[in-house]
């Protein structure tokens, strides 16, 4: 992503969306792969964090799922 400045400058940046599995009983916490904030095809603004965590939430709900039946 990018931020046109007043000055004229230009600014590049990333977003990433970070996740992890943490118990309140247990010392353990296991981070998950960032998702990474970004524009989606065809789109011209930038994406937004709801829609990342949708997309994140998308990708780990099959381990969050195996991990309450073990």
């Amino acid at each position: 992503m990018k931020t046109n400045k007043k000055t004229g400058t230009v600014t590049y940046y990333q977003q990433m969306l970070g996740g992890s599995i943490v118990h309140p009983d247990f010392k353990e916490v296991i981070p998950l792969n960032p998702g990474m904030i970004i524009k989606q095809d065809g789109e011209t603004k930038n994406d937004c964090e709801r829609n990342a965590a949708k997309r994140f939430l998308k990708n780990y709900v099959k381990i969050i799922l195996v991990s309450l039946l073990l």
